[in-house]
């Protein structure tokens, strides 16, 4: 049996790699998406450290693509930002950023899931990331909210980001969830 206070120990230091994990990804941005995949893997099966970098080394192509695609997104909302300071803002150019947040906070919802329980190509985790948010609607709504208060925490006051490490396993369970509920409406077969 092991004790109460090993456990507590535990899950401390499970916190705290994961918190230096989660800002060193955060000052390099690209490799983001990698260690927040990784993650997610960590939490859900609930295993050793290398489960972290297995799930990356293994799923390299995908959650390249999406580092990418997420890099160019917020890119383009840093143009919107720009554009807003130059003077030549309007109506369409809010609508556009927040639209463009709108796909970042939803990248950030089920697509690492179907990464990390499906081997998939790119078109397909986007076409599943879908399917599965309409199935799960209310969860993908609580997701989806909880996912963007935390990135306007983040945005107002940097040291929110220490917040990323229950967040991050919230998902996890959530996703996870919601996986199960749809494979058991459908079949094993497919999602």
């Amino acid at each position: 049996m092991i004790k109460w206070y090993s456990k507590i120990g535990n899950y401390v230091f499970d916190y705290l790699f994961a918190g230096l994990l989660i800002l060193i990804s955060t000052i390099l941005i690209v490799p983001f998406y990698g260690i927040y995949v990784g993650l997610i893997a960590f939490f859900k099966e609930d295993s050793n450290y290398k489960t972290i970098f297995k799930t990356i080394k293994e799923n390299f192509k995908n959650i390249l693509l999406m580092s990418v695609l997420l890099t160019m997104l917020l890119g383009l909302v840093y143009l919107t930002i720009v554009i807003d300071s130059s003077g030549f803002s309007n109506n369409f150019n809010i609508v556009v950023r927040y639209l463009l947040i709108g796909i970042i906070v939803y990248l950030l919802i089920y697509p690492p899931i179907i990464i990390i329980e499906m081997k998939v190509s790119f078109k397909e985790l986007i076409k599943n990331s879908l399917y599965l948010s309409l199935v799960t609607f209310k969860r993908t709504l609580f997701m989806f909210i909880i996912t963007a208060i935390l990135i306007w925490l983040v945005t107002v006051e940097p040291l929110t980001i220490l917040l990323f490490v229950p967040f991050i396993q919230t998902i996890s369970y959530l996703t996870n969830k919601s996986m199960e509920e749809v494979k058991s409406h459908k079949g094993d077969d497919e999602v």
